[in-house]
């Protein structure tokens, strides 16, 4: 495949996603076309502990009062139904059947498909007087913010069911349970606007032009946050790039991104070649920092560090210990997969696509060491082999020996660096194309060096199968070590990527499919969990859709989990997990893109996990946010205690 073939956009969006859509690979760094405020709860204000106190109920016989008595009737619905349903009843899509809330999550929507015209509702629960009764004429339907308030005060831990029937037919019913914990933190995801998906973000670079401009956006919320709101345009993006030249050029990209440990800015990959920025996305009219700025006090040699080309998306080791050891004044460590050709030799051509094998590397912010080279538009950063981040230098790359695809070292995409600062959690593959994950690689024994064909600039037209398996390997001051495979997620039935740490380290997330199949827009990708000492590979009841919706997974394209910042202890030892995924599985039309291409909007999700005293991993059926817009393709979410502009 020639090279000129791999200049791929970044308006394809990313995580295997979509119809008409490409994944990132090992980020967003290259993408593929497809055939096919502050961070805190919204309404109960604060991060962690258990949310909102559980309340005992002063009603008769010990019983809450939060439903009223009479039903709510929704302006022109019939209250003349559902006297003696029969028959079939309508598909209850909200809440799915078994859900479990944070206590201090967006209220609760009831949502059918089968049902026209009028419908009931009925809320029922064992420690309520009263049933809650709604007549509406639509087919979803928001519980008021007052009793939702009250109830998650009051009935914790126990079933509330919910009974939906139309004007003919049968009833329906679903049940769901307020969990005794909350949810912290805040939510910055990548919306795609799908009419525009498909501008050649690449050619932007010469101008932003309005169409350049309307690709996508970051939009973020807090816990609780019934909107969203704009946090970063590519208008705002302050840092410049650069093209495959090294000429000055803006940003175009700004969707595989990461929070930094300071919460208010984040890290992004930009369009092809690669290379990398950072903003602030604390809002507008924010001294000194508004959304687009870039990080303060980013050295000149950092700058050069991310305008390396062929990084994919950052991670940060974001502690919750009061002294962060790797985000200090003269030490803002960053850890990315970067495909130069050459290790430890500053590359600034368009050669990232002729390597299948990025390694891991270490990044500084405030670095102070920086060369000038011999062209005046390029400063060089200073890297050498086995460089720990005290150094002094910009970059650095990260041993992680003992991870072999048979006798050739293996490349590492997609890191997650623990919050503990000790570990690196990443993709070990042989099937990677400029940082993204491919399902083949180049056949090794064809003449040519490891990286790339003896023709310049053209790969072996020879194939293999490819591999992906989650490793992880001491982050050691920056030096690496001796890679460790994760016990579960290192299979030979499953291609294993996108993983993700728990706040405490202790379990793993990530995305996989069969193996031997493609990581690109592939509708069989699916979310699974393991503990990080290794075990069995547990999938996500947040999977399936609801059945009688006709859908099912593998089919719907989840991916790319990313955790709530808290552990919530629960009662008899348990603790509770959140997490947040994207999916296929929302029944909204597809949309024309700009190459007349059909793009399906893919949509967020929250996925509940449970862990008992005895280490039983339990999980939960997914919960729409209804918050998001339907209009956009969301995706690649990020979920920290994000300070953010005040959203309602």
């Amino acid at each position: 495949m020639k090279h000129s073939a791999k200049r791929l956009t970044c308006s394809w969006i990313a995580g295997g996603l979509l119809l008409g859509l490409a994944a990132i690979g090992s980020g967003c760094a290259g993408v593929k076309q497809n055939a096919g405020g502050v961070g805190g709860s919204g309404a109960h204000p604060g991060t962690g502990g258990r949310g909102v106190p559980v309340q005992p109920c002063r009603g008769p016989n010990g019983l809450c009062e939060d439903f009223p008595t009479a039903p709510i009737v929704d302006s022109g619905a019939s209250t003349n139904i559902c006297n003696a349903p029969s028959g079939n009843g309508p598909c209850i899509t909200e809440p799915e059947d078994g859900s479990l809330f944070p206590n201090n999550w967006l209220r609760p929507r009831v949502s059918v498909q089968g049902v026209g015209g009028p419908m009931k509702i009925t809320f029922h629960s064992e420690r309520e007087t009263n049933d809650l009764v709604v007549y509406t004429t639509a087919n979803n339907w928001k519980m008021p913010k007052d009793i939702w308030d009250a109830l998650t005060s009051h009935v914790q831990d126990s079933s509330i069911e919910v009974t939906v029937c139309g004007a003919s037919g049968g009833a329906s019913k679903t049940h769901f349970t307020i969990a005794p914990a909350g949810a912290g933190g805040s939510m910055v995801f990548w919306a795609a606007n799908p009419a525009f998906v498909g501008t050649d973000q690449h050619a932007c670079q010469a101008s932003l032009t309005p169409a350049c401009l309307s690709v996508a956006e970051l939009r973020g919320f807090e816990v609780g946050s019934e909107t969203t709101a704009n946090v970063l345009s590519l208008s705002q993006v302050a840092q410049r790039s650069r093209t495959d030249s090294g000429d000055d050029a803006p940003v175009t990209c700004i969707g595989c991104h990461s929070a930094t440990p300071d919460k208010s800015f984040v890290t992004f990959a930009d369009s092809y070649p690669w290379r990398t920025a950072t903003a602030s996305v604390a809002g507008t009219g924010v001294t000194p920092n508004p959304s687009g700025a870039t990080f303060p006090s980013m050295t000149p040699a950092g700058l050069a560090a991310l305008l390396q080309p062929g990084w994919g998306p950052f991670t940060f080791s974001i502690s919750k210990a009061d002294t962060n050891p790797f985000w200090q004044p003269g030490r803002r460590i960053g850890v990315g997969a970067l495909g130069l050709k050459v290790l430890n030799v500053p590359d600034n051509s368009p050669g990232p696509d002729r390597n299948d094998s990025p390694h891991l590397a270490w990044f500084n912010l405030e670095a102070t060491n920086v060369q000038t080279g011999n062209d005046a538009k390029w400063s060089y950063v200073s890297f050498a082999p086995d460089t720990a981040i005290d150094s002094g230098n910009a970059l650095g790359f990260i041993a992680h020996t003992g991870d072999m695809c048979g006798s050739v070292a293996c490349g590492a995409g997609m890191p997650n660096w623990s919050h503990d600062g000790t570990k690196i959690l990443y993709v070990s593959t042989n099937a990677v194309i400029s940082g993204r994950f491919n399902i083949e690689t180049k056949d090794l024994s064809v003449a040519g060096d490891l990286y790339h064909s003896a023709t310049p600039g053209d790969y072996n037209d020879q194939r293999v199968p490819g591999m992906t398996n989650l490793y992880t390997v001491p982050f050691n001051n920056g030096r690496g070590g001796t890679a460790s495979p994760v016990q579960g997620a290192a299979t030979t039935q499953l291609e294993e990527f996108y993983p993700a740490y728990s706040p405490d380290d202790q379990l793993i997330a990530y995305t996989a499919v069969p193996a031997g199949e493609t990581m690109y827009a592939n509708p069989h990708e699916e979310i699974y969990a393991v503990s990080a000492n290794g075990g069995t590979g547990k999938r996500l009841k947040a999977n399936e859709p609801p059945s009688c919706t006709g859908k099912i997974s593998p089919g719907v394209n989840n991916h790319w989990p990313k955790w709530s910042p808290d552990v919530v202890n629960g009662p008899r030892g348990s603790k509770y997990y959140w997490m947040i995924f994207s999916s296929n599985r929302a029944d909204i039309p597809q949309v024309r893109g700009a190459k007349n291409q059909l793009v399906s909007i893919s949509q967020l999700y929250l996925a509940p996990i449970v862990v008992t005293e005895t280490g039983d991993v339990g999980s939960y059926p997914a919960i729409y946010l209804w918050n998001q817009p339907i209009d956009r393709v969301n995706t690649t979410p990020a979920w920290e205690t994000f300070e953010l502009p005040p959203i309602p």
